[in-house]
């Protein structure tokens, strides 16, 4: 089971899937909405069925609106409180939903009727296409049975979600130009959930405000936001916000908008093709704030200089979010049962891999807890779980790395990495297959033979054995070798004759046996304590020479 995990939820099914869902409330037959009859006759018909609190449809036409009135509802004897469960199948629709727990739907001064939740979910099995529903919801709350406002694995574009003195859980939602807005949670009980949003479009994605920063905040995790408006989320008030593992795009006065007092906890973001992390005109809202990496960000205050890739970290290069062609719209129109584009997910070689924050607690999505995640919306416990998809707990080695990024599936927590295997105090150019406490350098170095502490770059390379000591591309080009014939002059290595080595690519060649004297010198080259000169490797015992 993929359960979404979050502290303090006590709803029927605030923690299960829309699948899960369907079985609980439903038990396989939610009422369907085909026939003549109004959304609002639906629901006065609900509430006279006292046997049981759950409204549970089956939204499988143009529905049109939703939104009971006050004093609707006759021939009630006793109060009524329900939870109303929409399924969105194929072809349903519905163009508006307004609900307020605090209105009496019942006529007259006697018992009330309220609607005191409210959850959307898609049909299990089917594929209901993007909702341009406005939702306008009001002290739905979870007292009793109630969940408070749920939706879950739905795609929203040109709609919009206004919640307001509400518990909220939002988790796995495309959202394309569906502005979300979430004020006052005074009366909630549990922290407001946000989890797995794919939101783009030319405005903010979402403004939060007038929320509790001593009770209950709200946590946005595994997101991703873009968009070509003033900014990507607003923070409004005395609000307490944490970020963990998003992706925020674009943005053209800074990603984050916080003009007022709120507080900013987060750490694993992912700011890119913005002017900033903050707007101007935002305060100072940071507290535990730690980790976080950009791309193409013109001010990098507020941000992990270590973590600040020096190349294109992934695909995507658009500095224009475009939410209808491309990886975002790919995104959006697979979200959340695939990856539809992997052009932003950090590459294996970016400083982006394996260097965020321990995941500590987080929902069963594939990647085990106690890890170092990915920057980015990708990375972590709460990644989307079709980024888990291979990992199977029971098989290789359980450890904190995707599949296709785990260079040994036989034993745990081994990744692709450079290193200073040498110990010359230089990093390789090329990745190796180590555990982090070996390596976290997650960018190329300039050693180009990590196997050899000779050879680095600041190694003398002079010595004409056709060697790159200094990794500069040319072996020996600081050499003053022989010329190969048999004059005076001396070469590198102190010798009055040839050595004998002739490196390509420099002045160095080969022994010239011109005349029977050369024949004859080489003969006698042992015996008069001659010998071919070459480089000695660390390690190499001494040369001795064998007296007999």
């Amino acid at each position: 089971m993929i359960a979404l995990w979050m502290l303090g939820i006590t709803g029927a099914w605030a923690q299960e899937t829309c699948q899960e869902i369907y079985e609980q409330t439903c038990g396989g037959a939610a009422q369907p909405t085909h026939t003549s009859v109004s959304l609002e006759d639906r629901l006065t018909d609900c509430m006279l069925q006292t046997s049981s609190e759950t409204c549970c449809w089956h939204v499988d036409n143009a529905a049109g609106a939703l939104s009971p009135q006050a004093n609707a509802l006759s021939d009630i004897t006793d109060t009524q409180e329900r939870d109303l469960v929409l399924f969105f199948g194929d072809g349903g629709a519905i163009d508006a939903i307004t609900l307020d727990s605090t209105t009496d739907l019942c006529s007259g001064s006697g018992p009330k009727c309220y609607v005191r939740s409210l959850t959307l979910c898609p049909l299990p099995g089917a594929s209901p296409s993007p909702q341009s529903t406005a939702v306008n919801v009001a002290n739905l709350l979870q007292t009793g049975d109630g969940t408070g406002f749920v939706a879950r694995e739905l795609q929203f574009d040109g709609g919009s979600l206004s919640v307001t003195r509400s518990d909220v859980v939002l988790s796995d939602l495309a959202l394309r130009d569906t502005p979300v807005s979430i004020d006052d949670n005074t009366e909630a009980s549990a922290p407001i959930e946000l989890t797995r949003l794919m939101s783009c479009g030319v405005g903010s994605g979402l403004l939060v405000q007038g929320l509790s920063d001593t009770r209950y905040p709200a946590a946005v995790r595994a997101s991703l936001f873009a968009g070509t408006g003033a900014h990507l989320l607003e923070v409004g008030g005395a609000s307490q916000v944490t970020l963990e593992n998003n992706h925020l795009i674009g943005a053209t006065s800074g990603a984050l908008d916080v003009p007022g007092t709120a507080q900013i906890t987060g750490s694993n973001n992912l700011f890119l093709y913005t002017s900033g992390v903050l707007s101007p005109t935002s305060s100072s809202p940071f507290e535990r704030w730690s980790r976080n990496s950009g791309w193409q960000v013109t001010l990098t205050e507020h941000l992990d200089e270590t973590l600040l890739p020096t190349a294109a970290p992934f695909a995507y290069n658009d500095t224009l979010a475009d939410c209808y062609s491309g990886a975002l719209a790919d995104l959006f129109d697979a979200w959340p049962d695939a990856l539809g584009s992997r052009d932003l997910i950090p590459t294996e070689d970016s400083p982006l891999v394996v260097t965020g924050t321990l995941a500590q607690q987080g929902p069963d999505t594939g990647q085990p807890l106690g890890c170092n995640v990915d920057i980015g919306a990708f990375g972590g416990p709460y990644a989307l779980p079709a980024m888990w998809a291979e990992n199977n707990h029971d098989d290789g080695d359980h450890d904190c790395l995707e599949p296709g990024r785990d260079c040994d599936d036989g034993t745990s927590r081994y990744l692709n990495v450079y290193a200073d295997q040498d110990g010359d105090g230089f990093v390789s150019t090329g990745l190796a297959c180590l555990t982090p406490s070996d390596s976290e350098q997650a960018s190329p170095g300039d050693d180009c033979d990590d196997s050899d502490l000779a050879i680095n770059p600041e190694a003398d390379d002079d010595d004409c054995d056709d060697v790159d000591d200094d990794c500069d591309g040319t072996p020996d080009q600081n050499g003053v070798c022989d010329a190969g014939d048999d004059s005076s002059a001396l070469d590198d290595t102190g010798h009055m004759r040839d050595t004998g080595v002739a490196p390509s690519g420099t002045s160095c060649s080969a022994l010239w046996l011109k005349t029977p004297f050369h024949f004859a010198a080489l003969l006698l080259a042992p015996l008069l304590g001659w010998g071919l000169s070459r480089k000695r490797r660390p390690g190499d015992p001494p040369e001795q020479l064998d007296r007999g």
